[in-house]
């Protein structure tokens, strides 16, 4: 006997019920805990001149292991050897030809790192604060809170000869973790980023910038007169002043991006790489930035709805002055894609990169017209 149809229609009416109960619910309980903000992002630079589309890095030398997952920075010391911040908290050492061994475990996420004239490794580790890696491999931890609060997401750095080292912590909305899942503090616009000095001699960590916008990437200029840290949430590169007139202040060294910035380190020839995680997504700046309301509800919703990184791989060349004059790219992400660290050595460029569970580091020779326009 068939049921009848004011029978299916009371079931179907139940379903949909239950549905938007449990659908208030997981929205309700996914719903954002901190402020989220409406911006109106500049428009995203055309494909044309400096960004016009190429694919020079498609011919990028692939190196390392399988254990090698996402391998975010890449530091090399006086003996050429290559020292790799991995995901699984390890530091990984390799030569250009060898297999990579495990210098040190820090026992957090790794991200950033730079040698000392001391021969010791720095590194920013994201769960575990500043920290200093004897050439033993003894791991100490030299910064991890700052008036009695913890620091948040420490993200990369750079030193100069007197002791001085200078950090970032990206964010105080996104708490470190192995798969630093940045989404939360680029959707917000809220800004809560710092950069900070260490000094190794008095052990005094000095707050020089608050309120940035994801601060990850950290140079000294070559000159050691300035200090640039990249905002990744808002596409661009801020400048702050360590000597001079205008001492104690900052500005903006670079701006409107085509991609989400990350690393920035210094060229051999007085300018400055900055890698790409990801092109800018267009949805994201057209149609959920405007809207604080949309940013909300988005983020929400499951896992595989959220906006994603392209499979992209990107690098661009400032020169001394912040502006941009070279850009290379692999744009179907074939061999190397989601560049987070661009370091020079020897006439290379090698790269690190994170998502999609990539476990080699990238190694590309720079072409003749990118040696000679830093300056």
């Amino acid at each position: 006997m068939s049921e009848k149809p004011q029978g299916r229609r009371k079931r179907w009416l139940w379903l949909l019920l239950g549905l938007c109960v449990v659908g208030v619910a997981w929205t309700a309980m996914r719903w954002p805990a901190f402020e989220v903000r409406a911006w109106n992002p500049p428009a995203t630079p055309k494909a044309t001149g400096v960004w016009k589309e190429n694919k020079a890095l498609a011919s990028t030398q692939l190196l390392g292991g399988k254990e090698m997952v996402e391998p975010e920075d890449i530091s090399i010391d006086a003996q050429g050897r290559l020292y790799i911040s991995c995901r699984d908290g390890k530091i990984r050492r390799m030569t250009v030809d060898g297999k990579p061994t495990v210098f040190a475990e820090t026992g957090g996420r790794p991200i950033g790192s730079s040698f000392g004239p001391d021969g010791v490794l720095y590194v920013a580790d994201a769960l575990k604060g500043l920290l200093a890696v004897s050439p033993q491999g003894k791991v100490t931890v030299l910064a991890d809170q700052y008036k009695g609060k913890p620091l948040s997401f420490v993200d990369d750095l750079d030193l100069d000869n007197d002791g001085n080292l200078y950090f970032s912590d990206a964010s105080l909305i996104v708490k470190g973790s192995y798969h630093m899942d940045v989404r939360p503090d680029v959707m917000s616009h809220v800004p809560t980023g710092r950069l900070f000095r260490y000094n190794l001699k008095t052990k005094k960590l000095t707050l020089l910038l608050d309120d940035l916008y994801f601060a990850n990437g950290v140079a000294l200029s070559h000159d050691r007169t300035f200090v640039l840290v990249v905002e990744t949430a808002v596409y661009r590169v801020r400048r702050y002043w360590l000597k001079g007139p205008k001492k104690g202040q900052s500005d903006f060294f670079a701006t409107n991006l085509r991609g989400f910035p990350d690393n920035i380190n210094r060229s051999s020839d007085g300018g400055y790489w900055v890698a790409f995680a990801t092109p800018r997504l267009g949805e994201l700046d057209k149609v959920m930035h405007p809207r604080a309301w949309l940013k909300k509800f988005v983020m929400t919703l499951p896992e595989p709805l959220l906006p994603k990184p392209k499979k992209v791989g990107m690098i661009a060349k400032l020169n001394g002055q912040g502006k941009v004059v070279q850009m290379y790219a692999d744009p179907e992400g074939k061999t190397i894609a989601n560049i987070t660290s661009v370091n020079e050595h020897k006439s290379y460029l090698y790269m690190g990169h994170i998502y999609n569970d990539c476990t080699q580091i990238g190694r590309w020779k720079i072409p003749k017209v990118a040696a000679s326009s830093g300056k």
